[in-house]
């Protein structure tokens, strides 16, 4: 009896995984067909950020392809990024300005850096988003779980662009954006990025 409710259930878990990959495919080809107008390969951008980061696997899109949109801030249309940094930030040694600090510095720099030599068509879009979520915890606190903390940063394509030509430095990208951290806007100061 044991045997045939572990057959069944291993069918069911088969089913849902090629539920999964379809789903999977599915958003795929609708994330690439809603940026071809604008010469963005998804697919490529994606290889690129899972084999290139520090550490690699350090980012989780949720699946092949980023989870990507328009989305309009402040009357202008932007590309949105939304994906997972995996890692877990100790709240007892780095604050929440120094957990954005430190984001940038390792993941939204590097992804941003790539992203605006890779769209061949940037008419209609103000710049990017990345809407990043990672945690926090305290890790003294054993019986603590890690908080989700939400950092979203506003990058307007020009200063994105004299970043990626090395015409300004880090800190001129990061002040001439808007960085939200669980929708509360902040200043960083990159120098105190541990």
């Amino acid at each position: 009896m044991l045997c045939i409710l572990s057959s069944f259930k291993n069918k069911i878990e088969v089913e849902k995984e090629k539920q999964r990959m379809a789903e999977e495919r599915i958003r795929m080809e609708q994330t690439q067909a809603l940026f071809a107008p604008f010469g963005f390969d998804v697919i490529k951008f994606a290889v690129y950020a899972k084999t290139t980061l520090k550490k690699g696997k350090q980012i989780d899109f949720g699946g092949i392809t980023p989870d990507m949109g328009f989305r309009v801030f402040k009357g202008k249309k932007y590309v949105e990024i939304k994906f997972k940094y995996l890692v877990t930030y100790n709240t007892i040694r780095i604050s929440s300005y120094e957990a954005a600090s430190m984001t940038f510095d390792n993941v939204v720099k590097k992804l941003a850096k790539q992203i605006i030599h890779e769209f061949e068509n940037m008419d209609d879009i103000a710049g990017f988003i990345f809407n990043v979520m990672y945690t926090n915890k305290d890790f003294l606190a054993e019986s603590e779980l890690p908080e989700e903390v939400i950092n979203e940063y506003v990058i307007n394509k020009e200063p994105l662009l004299q970043y990626a030509n090395l015409d300004i430095t880090n800190q001129n990208l990061i002040d001439s954006s808007i960085v939200l951290v669980d929708g509360e806007r902040i200043a960083l100061n990159l120098q105190f990025s541990k």
